[in-house]
């Protein structure tokens, strides 16, 4: 049987507007008020028994059963397949459905009919049901009204009633998944992709320097064009090969006008000393966290200050607002400018792969680019490509980004990046994330013990009300926002100067959300290193060596173990002198005796 629970499920003062809001855009289920009330009423008068199935003793499945939660409108009815129960300790799962009670003064449903039955591997992405709490929870919940549908994330309280019930008692409105793509905003937040992705991170520091630290890949500033999406998307799963962006930027720059051309080169000369900035602002955040993990404190400081760690991140989200929208200004004024034969061209790419694109040569473009010096060039490319994916995406991919968007001052995008740069073609791994973080939150594998494990994996509790948990003040909701207000330029009637103000306003909160969990990150980085016994440390440095060291398909050896020198974004830093003013004063950011 579902197990029950007895709390009786009030709505949390904080939830109400949500809920009256979601209420507000979800159609009443059933026909009408009066009729709602009498099936409410009816069921009361003779409980509905629930029909639970018991599982068959089967083998776990090895691919994940993760069909998104529905809920269809006209029938009131909620589907779950293989929703998580999770009971003293134990879990099982069920194939669940729920019809809809009520609607007002808040939807209440009930469960008709729950058949056991073995759990995916790895677990839905996209919530389950806490005994302890009586909580349901449900990431991109898909609102199907008629031919449309929305979304929404949204949380059920168990109440206390004759039959198993809930009461909706927070929903917030997100951007609807497309149902076919392999990677979603719910596979981002599961507690899964969040746990090893951490856990990698944690690797990077623990292993590494502050020269590796640095490394951090350019696509991932003002990130709110869809291009992640569309990489992470790509059918022909070419999405992590060098040759990606290229292709797509190529085949931009074929096609794009001498006028549209130069407004992007305008753009990368005046964006340069932008984002330099922000790539240099990264070395405080990055030495303090170096720091705190060697044990390199000010005198009797027992560890990081909150409250400067968040002013730092606050100002580097302040200028990735400011970036994003200069650029969202240029791209929605160079997209209105295309004309029918340059949209033909695009359409004619759209939903397709890399295999499928046109294979435009550097060479064809080669003299495009020509006379740009190589920052602006990569920027110009940086753009072109930006440009396809926010013209060929919608709002869900613009808001959507990898698991590793976040915890960006650590180092893994060194681990994983490094051996690719300047090898055109050069594949990353997509799982090195998962199984190398692996080692740090299964005490099985090795490399840590239980407690050891269980301090890393406590980071995925301790960030999720700023990641997504918390309502109205939260990551997911922020960017949402954000990417709303950008795309909302590509409207000749917007306002930029509204948006704009908008924007920075919500980068501040989003930078303050992100250094609280990057505050968090750093600090339990540091307790489980300062954990470690000399075995356990050879061990993980020996694994970073296996990782980044190896021979390239022409057969030349490469060993990116040890980062020699420091970097802005990609490209080592020739001049080390423009790093001073960046590391001075780092005693700020430790809290004082």
């Amino acid at each position: 049987m579902w197990p029950s629970h007895s709390k009786s499920a009030s709505i949390p003062r904080q939830h109400r507007v949500c809920v009256l809001a979601v209420a507000a855009c979800l159609p009443a289920c059933g026909g009408g008020g009066e009729e709602l009330s009498a099936t409410a009423s009816e069921s009361h008068r003779q409980p509905l028994s629930v029909a639970v199935q018991p599982a068959a003793p089967i083998a776990q499945p090895s691919a994940a059963i993760d069909t998104t939660p529905t809920y269809d409108s006209l029938s009131g009815m909620l589907s779950l397949t293989g929703v998580p129960v999770n009971i003293e300790g134990g879990r099982t799962c069920y194939d669940a459905s729920l019809r809809t009670l009520s609607t007002a003064p808040t939807y209440r449903l009930e469960v008709t009919s729950a058949t056991a039955r073995s759990c995916a591997n790895p677990l839905p992405a996209w919530g389950g049901f806490d005994a302890a709490t009586g909580l349901l929870t449900l990431t991109g919940l898909r609102v199907v009204m008629g031919a449309d549908s929305r979304c929404f994330n949204v949380e059920l309280t168990q109440r206390a009633a004759p039959t198993l019930q809930f009461e909706l008692t927070g929903a917030r409105a997100m951007p609807c998944d497309d149902p076919s793509a392999q990677f979603t905003m719910a596979q981002t937040l599961s507690d899964g992709a969040q746990r090893t992705t951490l856990a990698f991170a944690g690797l990077a520091l623990l292993t590494g320097n502050l020269e590796a630290q640095s490394f951090f890949p350019p696509g991932k500033v003002a990130d709110y064009t869809g291009f992640q999406y569309l990489r992470d998307n790509d059918p022909d799963n070419m999405g992590h090969n060098t040759s990606f962006l290229t292709r797509i930027a190529n085949n931009l720059l074929f096609i794009l006008k001498d006028e549209q051309l130069a407004k992007l080169k305008a753009l990368a000369a005046a964006q340069l000393p932008l984002s330099n900035e922000y790539g240099l602002r990264r070395f405080a955040l990055m030495k303090a966290f170096r720091r705190l993990a060697d044990g390199d404190l000010p005198l009797g400081s027992p560890g990081l200050n909150l409250a400067a760690v968040q002013t730092a991140s606050r100002e580097l989200y302040l200028l990735d607002g400011q970036i994003a929208f200069d650029r969202a200004v240029l791209y929605a004024d160079i997209l209105r400018s295309l004309d029918a034969t340059q949209l033909a061209y695009l359409a004619a790419m759209k939903g397709k792969g890399w295999s499928s694109w046109p294979d435009v040569t550097d060479a064809q473009v080669r003299n495009k680019l020509q006379g740009l010096p190589a920052g602006t060039a990569v920027a110009v490319m940086t753009y072109a490509s930006d440009l396809y994916s926010w013209w060929a995406g919608s709002l869900a991919a613009d808001v959507y980004f990898c698991p590793e968007r976040h915890g960006t001052y650590f180092g893994s995008f060194y681990i994983k990046d490094a051996p690719a740069i300047g090898h055109e073609g050069y594949s990353i791994d997509e799982q090195l994330t998962a199984t190398a973080g692996a080692v740090l939150v299964d005490a099985g594998l090795g490399y840590v013990n239980p407690t050891q494990a269980q301090l890393m994996s406590s980071l995925v509790d301790r960030q999720r009300g700023h990641l997504y948990g918390t309502p109205g003040a939260n990551i997911v909701e922020v960017r949402t926002e954000i990417a709303t207000l950008l795309r909302s330029l590509q409207d000749p009637r917007t306002s930029p100067q509204t948006v704009q103000a908008r924007v920075q306003e919500l980068s501040a909160r989003y930078g303050d959300l992100d250094g609280a969990n990057n505050h968090a990150y750093a600090t339990v980085f540091a307790a489980v290193k300062n954990s470690l016994s000399a075995e356990q440390k050879t061990k993980l440095t020996a694994l970073r060596k296996t990782i980044l060291s190896g021979r390239y398909a022409d057969g030349t050896a490469f060993d990116f173990s040890g980062a020699a020198t420091a970097y802005l974004y990609a490209e080592p830093i020739k001049d080390s002198t423009v790093l001073v003013p960046y590391l001075a004063n780092n005693d700020r950011f430790f809290a004082a005796p």
